[in-house]
């Protein structure tokens, strides 16, 4: 089993390899296709599990193929953390899977107890 199975664009199945990722976990396996369909979920898994990739991947392959994708200031995505750490893990992860798209996503994370003001500014400055 590969990640070609779902039928992601060859730019984020190069940016897949250059990560390392080689097979799909099973979380992936059941959840990107799910994503790609534009289904609703929640999914508890262990951490390590790859969790972040799977729905990472397939909402990148959607931006991508998304004709208003270039609008600027239109959130196309929203995702809510707990934490400051998987905050940065995830925005990192949209910047790696994204390195070999032409057209890359903006991302900005916003993270609580932190100034709002400096936060607002750096995200107006991408948009």
């Amino acid at each position: 089993m590969s990640f070609s199975q779902f039928q992601l664009s060859s730019k984020i199945l190069s940016a897949i390899s250059l990560k390392g990722y080689t097979t799909p976990t099973a979380i992936q396996t059941e959840v990107i296709p799910l994503v790609l369909e534009h289904k609703d979920l929640v999914v508890l898994s262990q951490t390590g599990s790859g969790k972040s990739a799977s729905f990472i991947l397939p909402l990148l392959e959607l931006w991508s193929k998304s004709r208003d994708s270039a609008k600027k200031g239109k959130i196309k995505i929203l995702v809510l953390t707990p934490t400051r750490e998987l905050t940065l893990q995830i925005a990192q992860g949209f910047q790696e899977f994204s390195r070999e798209l032409s057209q890359k996503p903006q991302v900005t994370s916003l993270i609580g107890g932190e100034k709002i003001g400096e936060q607002l500014l750096q995200y107006s400055a991408r948009v």
